[in-house]
């Protein structure tokens, strides 16, 4: 197989993730049946860092509180 590029590869973890799987090595080298470890990493970290922050802003309203709840928990928090 030829080389893998990282556009390739970010496709791959797209893919991935898309079908709600955490992006793993072991999945991406699955997904193209051959392939390296390291190659694999490498490309998860870069596309872990270049997503980082859409990654969060979709995540934040998974974690959104209710403001009763939210004050609580800083009323709370100021008394430790």
């Amino acid at each position: 197989m030829a080389k893998l590029t990282k556009a390739q590869i970010f496709e791959a973890i797209a893919a991935i993730q898309a079908n709600w799987d955490k992006p793993t090595s072991r999945l991406l080298l699955d997904y193209f049946g051959s392939g390296s470890y390291s190659t694999f990493t490498k490309y998860l970290r870069e596309y872990e860092i270049e997503n980082e922050g859409s990654e969060l802003a979709g995540n934040a309203l998974a974690v959104m509180l209710p403001e009763p709840l939210q004050q609580s928990m800083n009323s709370f928090a100021n008394k430790l």
